[in-house]
């Protein structure tokens, strides 16, 4: 799969752990159609890509260069667990502003299709003014979900950085970005 760079799709037939991991993680996050190939994978210390023979994974690898490795060696991707690798997924989106926006803010389905996101509450005081101009009260609770304050955002939504850098690891320019939880995870859109 990766190797292939596939794009899998929800719920993941392929993958069944990928959709757990994604239904943990936040509202939006199950909804994408993630790009293999074009995902960072890094190991999550540094030098423990090194100490299994694979020093680039130190660094960063896309998916598709990871499974060209992986496949050469003969490694199940099991052998990766010591580096305690992280990734930064990438969305599958058509290369557009546009299109990444939608993917992050979880706004690429039509008029009706936004999922429940709960009672919205600790929403920022500039973004619940700038939304109430918003006609239409489900997409207005939606974008709400992701315009909470830092402190409520610890529990529920997510919080809005602006182009703030996250942690990323590629020095692209963030374009916008959330983060979820404490910290745990994030979602931005970057420029390539």
């Amino acid at each position: 799969m990766l190797a292939r760079g596939e794009i899998v799709h929800p719920p993941y037939p392929s993958i069944p752990i990928l959709g757990e991991l994604l239904e943990g993680w936040d509202l939006i996050a199950p909804h994408w159609s993630i790009d293999l190939g074009r995902s960072l994978f890094r190991a999550g210390d540094t030098g423990e890509g090194a100490a299994l023979g694979l020093p680039h994974l130190d660094e960063g690898m896309t998916g598709a260069d990871l499974g060209r490795e992986l496949v050469e060696r003969r490694w199940k991707p099991r052998k990766l667990r010591k580096t305690f690798p992280e990734i930064d997924f990438r969305i599958h989106t058509d290369g557009s502003l546009y299109d990444a926006m939608r993917a992050a803010t979880a706004t690429m389905t039509g008029p009706g299709e936004i999922f429940e996101t709960g009672p919205v509450h600790g929403v920022e005081p500039r973004w619940e003014q700038a939304l109430a101009a918003l006609p239409d009260t489900d997409l207005r609770e939606h974008l709400s979900n992701l315009c909470r304050d830092e402190q409520t955002a610890r529990s529920d939504g997510a919080h809005y950085l602006g182009t703030r850098d996250p942690g990323l690891q590629s020095g692209a320019p963030v374009v916008a970005a959330w983060r979820i939880g404490e910290g745990q995870a994030f979602s931005a859109v970057v420029q390539l």
